[in-house]
């Protein structure tokens, strides 16, 4: 068992290229976010409390006994109701924390944690274990308990490891603080990534990766939106964004994580969520680069999303919306770089936002897990746009195999 896995890919991929040719087009995302619903107060999410959280703890020895995956880095656990309880005991000074009866203080351990709400959606089983999900984000090792509760209770953060990364140079340069001819300054500018699926098609109902907020340096006071997203095509002009909101001072200088939900091109406020999360997630300045889990899953006419907090082991309450002619697959995806601007001035002061994003996982809908690059395929770049950039590569998900997809966006103005 790995220990905990997340990524610094501070991909901050803006070298000259020259785009390739596709054979095959990915589905345009035209839509562009509606600013005039954009407000000052947000609530601001808050991440669950134990009561609402499923944590186990396994010894590696259990773990590894029991693990009947043949796809490495997925666990596969088919645990009954009487063979659980036989083997573990519900630890009294912890809500909700199952520990493995053989499990020592000093012993290496494994965590399992996850959303009540998502525990009874993917656990097969309800009264025992029947799960098949990534060790990356749900079986996470560390080198003691104390190790877990000093994370948990805030005294320090979970440690990351630096990803090898393959680097795709792109068409678009960054700091392009020279307007571009024939377009504006006010107004928006956009560069995206897009990728198709290998066979044409895609089945993947349920993806899991990571966002990173990297780096911000804001000075001046023009007013400005920036978001820096994932973005995935459902079909029928239905879109999913998990994106970093840069804010500009008038606004607060926030940094804000969201959802955006897309349904047949018109974009949806929380309120009409069928479960709306907390609110928008805050991230601070002083803790980048910040690493968020994103999960989005597709499945009973309703689109799931979840964040988990990788630096500190927490999650956040899922948004939930409710679609009844909802996609069913993923059908295509883009890594963007988005910037509106409103002044039809070239700003003089500097600005600057760094974000990378990686897809680690796809689940098809027969329950199958897959890499992202067994999947997908870059198709082109967007025209280039002034004072954004958007780039790619390559993740080495082990063993020298570059099958995971990263996204790297900037905003560089000065």
């Amino acid at each position: 068992m790995k220990k905990c896995r997340p990524v610094l890919i501070l991909l901050i991929i803006m070298i000259t290229g020259i785009a390739l040719v596709p054979l095959v087009s990915a589905e345009d995302i035209h839509f562009v976010r509606d600013l005039s619903n954009v407000q000052k107060e947000k609530k601001i999410a808050q991440p669950l409390n134990e009561s609402e959280m499923i944590t186990i703890l396994f010894s590696n020895g259990w773990l590894e006994k029991q693990n009947t995956g043949e796809t490495k880095g997925i666990v596969n656990l088919t645990v009954n109701e009487s063979k659980f309880k036989e083997e573990f005991i519900l630890d009294k000074t912890h809500l909700n924390r199952f520990v493995d009866k053989n499990l020592k203080p000093k012993d290496n351990v494994v965590i399992f944690r996850m959303p009540r709400t998502m525990f009874q959606r993917l656990n097969q089983d309800p009264n025992g274990l029947n799960i098949s999900l990534p060790e990356s984000h749900f079986f996470r090792a560390f080198d003691n308990i104390d190790k877990i509760n000093s994370i948990l209770e805030g005294k320090e953060l979970a440690p990351l490891e630096l990803m090898d990364t393959q680097q795709i140079p792109n068409q678009n340069g960054n700091n392009k603080n020279i307007a571009l001819s024939n377009e504006p300054n006010n107004g928006w500018h956009i560069e995206r990534v897009f990728f198709v699926p290998n066979a044409g098609f895609s089945t993947t109902h349920y993806l899991i990766g990571e966002i990173v907020p990297a780096y911000r340096n804001f000075q001046g006071s023009d007013h400005f939106h920036c978001y820096q997203e994932r973005e995935l095509s459902l079909g029928g002009g239905d879109y999913i964004e998990i994106g970093i909101s840069y804010d500009d001072v008038q606004n607060g200088s926030r940094i804000l994580l969201e959802p955006n939900i897309v349904d047949n091109g018109i974009q949806k406020d929380y309120s009409q969520y069928e479960s709306q999360g907390s609110g928008s997630i805050s991230i601070s300045p002083s803790s980048l680069p910040h690493y968020f889990g994103y999960h989005v899953q597709l499945t009973n006419s309703r689109y799931y999303i979840t964040f988990e907090d990788m630096n500190t082991l927490s999650w956040y309450p899922q948004y939930a919306y409710h679609d009844q002619d909802a996609g069913i697959f993923i059908n295509s995806w883009t890594g963007s770089s988005e910037l509106n601007l409103h002044q039809n001035n070239v700003p003089i002061v500097q600005y600057h936002a760094w974000t990378t994003a990686y897809d680690e996982w796809n689940q098809g809908i027969l329950g199958d897990w897959q890499r992202p690059r067994a999947i997908w395929h870059f198709d082109r770049f967007s025209d280039n746009s002034n004072f954004v950039g958007i780039g790619y590569c390559y993740v080495n998900s082990g063993g020298g195999t570059y099958d995971i997809f990263g996204t790297g966006s900037s905003f560089d103005i000065g």
